[in-house]
């Protein structure tokens, strides 16, 4: 949650030989996906409640997995500024001004990615940030897809690729700021 995965799903967007879908659209697609048709060329992108329990559902239906990460101060920030932290699961107490809960939460989540380290391509949200050229390069390479500038993506492109999480403004919220700063020290 809140860990660069709809920007990268934007990204991979771009591609003209890749459909990709957001996490609230890809709830079309997985559906279609139990009932054995076959898509190819997909990249969906499941809310993380879906990684909530033991097994991934449906992990047997896709050839190739992608793993975003990022500082988890910042992607505690970011849920807790969009109201998207408690959504499917309970805060829980506070511990030094953080939502045990929400730790937990991510905790579970992360588990299907350390279990099997070696089934997903890691990005780094840093390093998409830092570099994107490169983490896109890798990216497409490890999908076995022809170069093509996936970088320069407009803001909505059509169902598969709109999310309503985006934010208008370019800079950052106030309240990260603060929350930052107050809460989240590393003192």
């Amino acid at each position: 949650m809140r860990s660069g995965s709809t920007l990268l799903q934007h990204i991979l967007h771009q591609h003209p030989n890749l459909k990709s879908y957001s996490d609230i659209n890809s709830l079309l697609v997985l559906p279609r996906l139990l009932l054995g048709a076959s898509l190819d060329d997909i990249c969906v992108k499941p809310m993380d409640i879906f990684y909530l329990g033991k097994k991934i559902p449906l992990r047997d239906k896709f050839d190739r997995f992608i793993w975003i990460s990022r500082d988890p101060r910042d992607s505690y920030v970011s849920s807790l500024e969009y109201k998207w932290a408690s959504a499917f699961w309970p805060k829980g107490p506070k511990q030094h001004g953080v939502a045990t809960g929400l730790v937990r939460r991510w905790q579970r989540v992360y588990r299907h990615y350390f279990k099997n380290e070696r089934d997903w391509h890691l990005v780094r949200y840093e390093d998409l940030a830092r570099k994107p050229e490169t983490v896109a390069l890798a990216l497409l390479n490890y999908l076995g897809l022809p170069y093509a500038n996936v970088l320069a993506f407009d803001r909505f492109k059509g169902l598969g690729g709109g999310d309503l999480k985006l934010r208008r403004e370019r800079s950052v919220h106030r309240k990260s700021v603060f929350r930052f700063r107050n809460m989240l020290s590393l003192e």
